[in-house]
């Protein structure tokens, strides 16, 4: 579902968000997240027809059939995309900026937590209803 690979993709750019709002400015930590979301990114929009502002055709399906495809075209959808889904990373994080800095002092103190330790602080901090395949998911 482009739902869930839309959501994979903003995982993938939370840590990149969370370390703009905690530090200003971003890291080169964020580099291998950065590949794995355009290439998700990427395969929504150039395979799977699944960009918001672009057409249905496959980049691929236009080339097997000799159709040139413009290559700039298709990597300015693909960061329009990834600009909005980090733009929607950034608004969750500043809405749930309590819990974010309680994910960071835990952090600090733990070193490494698991996903139930997050949800934990979610739900505690905000009004943040966690469904129960997050909570199977994680567990």
């Amino acid at each position: 579902l482009a739902s869930e690979l839309r959501n994979a993709v903003m995982v993938l750019l939370a840590g990149r968000a969370a370390e703009k709002i905690e530090f200003g400015e971003t890291s080169s930590g964020a580099a291998q997240d950065l590949r794995e979301a355009t290439k998700i990114v990427g395969s929504m929009v150039g395979l799977f027809g699944m960009s918001s502002k672009g057409g249905l055709a496959s980049m691929a399906g236009l080339a097997d059939c000799g159709v040139p495809v413009d290559a700039q075209a298709v990597q300015q959808l693909i960061e329009v995309e990834l600009q909005a889904l980090s733009d929607k990373c950034d608004e969750l994080l500043d809405k749930h900026v309590v819990a974010l800095n309680e994910v960071v002092d835990l952090l600090l103190r733990e070193e490494t937590i698991d996903g139930q330790a997050v949800l934990d602080l979610l739900v505690e901090h905000s009004d943040v209803v966690i469904p129960l395949r997050a909570e199977v998911a994680c567990a």
